[in-house]
């Protein structure tokens, strides 16, 4: 994911399937800010920008397909990136929620 330092952990459950992405001090980070920071980029491809536990989140959901992801930046430094397959919007939105952000925020 264009370099940094990543950590990841799958999750699965009978047919459903859920990664959880952690990237930090990543160049990439700097494209993704942009994202954030204008609505228009963030929904250009079918994202929806939201508020998750007062997190800005990227949600893209396809409900038919019940696949999906969710997309954050925390403290300008990490991107965390939560997808799912055979899942609920709900489910994914779960993931996000158990995050401790005050913890990732405050690390060196």
């Amino acid at each position: 994911m264009g370099g940094g330092i990543n950590a990841e952990r799958r999750y699965q459950r009978d047919d459903s399937s859920v990664t959880v992405k952690f990237t930090t001090d990543s160049p990439m980070l700097q494209g993704m800010m942009m994202m954030f920071s204008n609505p228009m980029f963030a929904t250009a491809d079918g994202g929806k920008l939201e508020k998750i536990k007062g997190q800005k989140a990227i949600i893209k959901f396809n409900a038919r397909d019940k696949n999906g992801s969710i997309t954050i930046v925390v403290g300008n430094r990490t991107l965390i990136l939560i997808e799912g397959n055979s899942v609920t919007r709900e489910d994914l939105k779960n993931y996000v929620a158990a995050i401790d952000y005050r913890k990732l925020s405050a690390l060196p």
